[in-house]
């Protein structure tokens, strides 16, 4: 196991942390203000996806159906 600064379980990287929201908050002066939407929807179907499968091992796509209805 690694020990060096940053390396840890559960150890969140502050720096970037602060670099994603300078460039989300930066973004509507530069892109269109849908993007930075269309990402946090994607996100958070990635997020439902990886809790039902990856940690509680049921692999179930209705939340996959009632994203493509919402489509």
């Amino acid at each position: 196991m690694i020990t060096g600064a940053g390396f840890g379980i559960g150890r969140i990287q502050w720096h970037w942390l602060a670099v994603a929201v300078v460039l989300l908050a930066a973004w509507p002066l530069v892109g269109d203000i849908y993007t930075p939407t269309l990402l946090a929807i994607w996100a958070l179907f990635a997020l439902s996806l990886a809790l039902m499968w990856g940690y509680a091992g049921i692999l179930s796509f209705g939340h996959a159906a009632y994203f493509g209805l919402g489509a």
